[in-house]
């Protein structure tokens, strides 16, 4: 067990940021641990943020979290679009997502938001257009849009190299 210093951080952290992984697959119970070690109070207008995916939202999941703390969450839907989602290997479908966008905008969270990738292998303006449109209709507080990269031996740069994926010029 790690005991946290006020050293370490400062007296009284503003942000708490959960990113990478992500960090919905943790149970609610962890969380809370985690947060019940960092300083405290922390500011009264502070955020604790949490990356999650939209699959692992579900009402009780969520409801869990915000009483361990979480009171932002960044879901990583990356898009609106069936085919690219089945590019992108998301555990979730698009119905998926739209209900986590639905149940989260209803929660009593302090903000949250959506990440959408683009430049997809395929993807043409007038598909960016459908998920920019399904973006507005959401409704989110805050947009990361995010360009996709073929990163060193990532699955997709293998692809890339085989030649059977492409990027968008």
């Amino acid at each position: 067990e790690y005991t946290v210093r006020e050293a370490d951080f400062g007296p009284h952290p503003n942000t708490i940021y959960f990113g990478g992984g992500p960090p919905s697959r943790m149970p609610p119970r962890e969380l809370r641990r985690l947060l019940h070690h960092l300083p405290s109070p922390m500011e009264p207008d502070g955020e604790v943020s949490l990356e999650a995916n939209p699959e692992d939202v579900t009402a009780k999941w969520l409801t869990d979290a915000i009483e361990a703390g979480v009171n932002r969450l960044s879901l990583g839907i990356q898009t609106f679009n069936p085919g690219f989602a089945r590019l992108l290997n998301r555990a979730h479908t698009v119905r998926q997502a739209r209900d986590t966008v639905a149940r989260v905008a209803a929660a009593d969270l302090r903000s949250w938001s959506v990440d959408v990738i683009f430049a997809l292998p395929g993807q043409t303006l007038d598909d960016l257009r459908v998920d920019i449109q399904a973006i507005i209709e959401t409704e989110p507080p805050h947009v990361s849009l995010y360009g996709l990269t073929f990163e060193a031996n990532t699955p997709y740069a293998r692809a890339r190299q085989r030649g059977q994926l492409a990027p968008p010029d």
